[in-house]
């Protein structure tokens, strides 16, 4: 009897708490306002305020002085020596010239050239 009498007291108070609401996590929108400040000040300081990757987000891009010069390895680059992976040339002793990053951009397909080889082709989105 004792056992039915905690079990039903138990119950009985659990049937008069009350929900205690979740505050809502707030959503975290680029709103017209926040991107015309950072574009502006993106394009100050050289870059471009663009949407890009897979997912589409707002990043500032900016362009490396050396960009499309020709190079046998990426110290020869602000950036990464890259292959041009659709119609690269290659040389006569077999080894490869590429040209130098366009962008900071990190997305896109690209193969690495470091001392004159052809790195593996990489796939960033």
């Amino acid at each position: 009897m004792r056992k039915l009498i905690i079990i039903t007291s138990g119950l009985l108070l659990a049937a008069c708490a009350t929900e205690v609401p979740v505050a809502e996590r707030p959503q975290v929108e680029a709103t017209e306002a926040y991107v015309a400040a950072n574009a502006e000040i993106c394009r100050d300081a050289g870059g471009d305020y663009i949407r890009d990757g897979m997912r589409g987000w707002y990043q500032c891009v900016y362009p490396y002085p050396d960009a499309g010069e020709p190079c046998f390895d990426s110290s020869e680059c602000e950036g990464q020596c890259r292959a041009d992976v659709a119609g690269s040339h290659m040389l006569p002793e077999g080894s490869m010239t590429g040209t130098c990053q366009m962008t900071t951009s990190p997305f896109g397909c690209y193969a690495t050239v470091e001392n004159g080889q052809v790195g593996a082709t990489l796939c960033v989105d």
